[in-house]
C-alpha cells in the first residue's frame, strides 16, 4: 500500500474511533431524556423542560457522530480496495513477466538446437571428440553453403518485382541484384576455376568486358524479369553443385582474379570463401527485406528472432535503442 494508501487507513481509523466514542457518549446522554411512552415526539416543549437540554440537539449531535463513523469506515475501505486493486494490476504484470521470460527461455533453448537441415543422420554419440575426415566436413560445408543460397533466394521471392528491384542503399542494394550477383559469382568461381566455363554466359559474366559496367550483376536490367533472374541463378547453381559434387576438398583450382597473374586454391577454401561471400549479402538481403515490407527473420520456419515479442514490444525495444543512441550524439556548442 502507497503511502496515500496508508494516510486514508489512519484517517479513516482516527474518524471511525472518534466517531464511535461520541456515538457511545450520545446515546448515553440522549436515553434518559426520552419518555418512557415512546409517544414522545420532537418539538414537544414540555419533554424539552423535563429533560434539561435539548434533545433535538443531542439527536443532532448523535446523527453527526453516526455520520463521522461511516465517513471513517468508507475511507478505510476505500484505502482498502485501491490497495487490492493496485496489488492485482501488480500481479499481472508480473504474470506478464514472468511468461515473457518463459517465453525468452524456450526461444533460447529451442535456438541452441541446430536446424534440422544441418542435424544429418542421427548416429550415436562418440565417447570422445572425433575429428571430421575430408568427406564429412565437405558434407558440412556444402549442406550449409545450399542452404544460405536458397535462404537468399527465399528474400527475394514473393515480393512485387518493383520491390524486388528498389535499391535501398545510396549504392543501389537491391534483392533481384544480390541473387544475380551470387550466381556469377559461383559459376566462376565452382566453375571457371575448376576448368568448367559457365555455359551460354550473358554478356556481363565478363568483367573485362568493356561494353559493360564492373556492376551490371548488380542489378536486373529493364530487359530481365525476376523469373530471367531466377532461371539464371539455378543454373549456375546446377552448373557449380556439379563441379563441387566431382572434386575433393583438396583439389586445386586456378584463381585468374586473385592477386597479379591469379593462384591456386583448394575447393575448401573456395567453400569457405563462398561461405562468407554468401553471409555477408545474406546480411544486406535481411536489412533490404526489412526495409521493404517489415518482414524480418533468417528463412521460413526458422526466422531465429524472439518471435513472442509483439509489435509493439519491438517498437518499445527500437525506441529504447535510439534513445540510448541519441544519449551519445554529440551536443553543438552554443
Amino acid at each position: 500500500m502507497g503511502g496515500f494508501g496508508r494516510f486514508l487507513t489512519a484517517l479513516g481509523g482516527v474518524l471511525m474511533g472518534v466517531g464511535l466514542i461520541m456515538v457511545v457518549v450520545s446515546l448515553g446522554r440522549l436515553r434518559p431524556r426520552l419518555p418512557q411512552s415512546g409517544m414522545w415526539r420532537l418539538g414537544d416543549s414540555k419533554a424539552q423542560e423535563k429533560g434539561g437540554q435539548g434533545v433535538e440537539t443531542l439527536v443532532f449531535w448523535f446523527v453527526v457522530w453516526v455520520a463521522l463513523f461511516v465517513l471513517g469506515l468508507t475511507l478505510v475501505v476505500t484505502a482498502r480496495l485501491v490497495f487490492l486493486n493496485a496489488l492485482a494490476v501488480q500481479q499481472q504484470d508480473e504474470l506478464a513477466e514472468i511468461k515473457r521470460e518463459l517465453r525468452e527461455l524456450r526461444w533460447r533453448l529451442e535456438k541452441s538446437v541446430p536446424p534440422a537441415e544441418l542435424a544429418g543422420p542421427a548416429t550415436p554419440a562418440p565417447r570422445g571428440r572425433t575429428p571430421m575426415n575430408d568427406d564429412e566436413l565437405k558434407d558440412l560445408l556444402v549442406r550449409r553453403y545450399r542452404l544460405d543460397r536458397e535462404t537468399l533466394w527465399q528474400k527475394a521471392s514473393g515480393l512485387p518485382e518493383h520491390l524486388a528491384r528498389t535499391p535501398q542503399t545510396p549504392t543501389g542494394t537491391n534483392l533481384l541484384g544480390l541473387v544475380k550477383h551470387v550466381a556469377l559469382v559461383e559459376a566462376g568461381y565452382f566453375g571457371d576455376c575448376f576448368g568448367g566455363p559457365f555455359p551460354d554466359p550473358p554478356a556481363y559474366y565478363d568483367y573485362t568486358n568493356p561494353a559493360c559496367e564492373p556492376d551490371d550483376d548488380l542489378w536486373a536490367f529493364p530487359g530481365e524479369s525476376p523469373a530471367d533472374v531466377f532461371a539464371l541463378a539455378r543454373r549456375a547453381a546446377a552448373h557449380a553443385d556439379a563441379s563441387i559434387d566431382r572434386h575433393a576438398l583438396g583439389d586445386t583450382a586456378r584463381v585468374a582474379w586473385w592477386g597479379e597473374g591469379g593462384r591456386d586454391a583448394s575447393l575448401a577454401e573456395l567453400l569457405v570463401h563462398m561461405l562468407d561471400e554468401l553471409a555477408r549479402h545474406l546480411g544486406q538481403a535481411d536489412i533490404v527485406h526489412e526495409q521493404l515490407d517489415g518482414s524480418a527473420g533468417y528463412r521460413a520456419g526458422n526466422s531465429n528472432l524472439p518471435e513472442h515479442r509483439t509489435a509493439g514490444e519491438w517498437e518499445a525495444r527500437r525506441a529504447r535503442l535510439q534513445a540510448a543512441a541519441d544519449a551519445t550524439r554529440p551536443r553543438q556548442h552554443e
